[in-house]
């Protein structure tokens, strides 16, 4: 600045994970320019997590996209060229592309679902009686960790019929669901899956816990952004 008198605005990392934005300008007093110049400094760390998460969302959601709409693109390509003449094969490329379509729906679901949650937009909580809706979730991902050779613990309270809470059905369902999927799919070898569910005073606490491999410290203040998962080589066991 002092060389050409052109003014400067920059972001740099300081020290660890803290972001500064400083600026360089020329000196003026009642619109006198003076000697020398003046330095702001404004700290901008949490600006800068921000554009970083979004600049993460961008590419993930992006990522997360290209995939059923590469295969969808690919199977129509391959049907209106002629190339599958068999009715059997041609219902099977017809089916891997409404399979896609469906996951890009419930992409987009998701996405909207997130945004209601985000503006604090949630549908109406009412009172309801939880249990019933977990036991048939329950039976459900029990199942599934049976085929995946898991072994499933529960633990509920004995008489549930006095058990209610304010809350939303279907949101209550996504949680479980989500935590319960997760828990079967990222286990180990012949791992276990416990799911507990007790009532203390006024408070009803679901507990779900499994013998995979976990989330490095390091990582745990992300789980929350959109779409974050910890690198899949972390999901990779020793046989046996």
């Amino acid at each position: 600045f002092i060389r050409t008198g052109t003014p400067i605005k920059k972001r740099t990392k300081f020290y660890g994970d803290r972001f500064i934005e400083y600026q360089v300008s020329p000196l003026k007093m009642n619109d006198k320019l003076l000697e020398g110049f003046l330095l702001t400094l404004v700290d901008v760390t949490q600006l800068q997590q921000l554009e970083t998460i979004r600049q993460d969302f961008v590419a993930n959601v992006s990522h997360e996209f290209k995939t059923p709409l590469t295969s969808i693109r690919g199977y129509a390509e391959t049907l209106l060229s002629g190339a599958v003449e068999k009715k059997k094969e041609r219902e099977k490329f017809l089916k891997k592309i409404e399979d896609q379509t469906i996951h890009l729906e419930n992409l987009l679901t998701d996405l909207l679902q997130l945004s209601r949650i985000e503006k604090k937009k949630t549908d109406d909580l009412e009172k309801m009686k939880p249990l019933p809706i977990i036991r048939k979730l329950l039976i459900q991902y029990e199942n599934l960790a049976i085929e995946k050779n898991l072994k499933f613990h529960v633990e509920l309270p004995g008489d549930d019929s006095k058990i209610k809470i304010r809350g939303n059905e279907q949101l209550l369902q996504n949680i479980i669901s989500n935590l319960l999927s997760n828990a079967i799919r990222y286990n180990r070898p012949k791992g276990k899956i416990w799911f507990r569910l007790f009532k203390k005073e006024d408070t009803l606490r679901i507990e779900i816990e499994d013998t995979g491999i976990g989330i490095p410290a390091s990582q745990q203040e992300r789980i929350f952004e959109r779409f974050y998962r910890i690198e899949s080589s972390r999901y990779l066991f020793p046989e046996g």
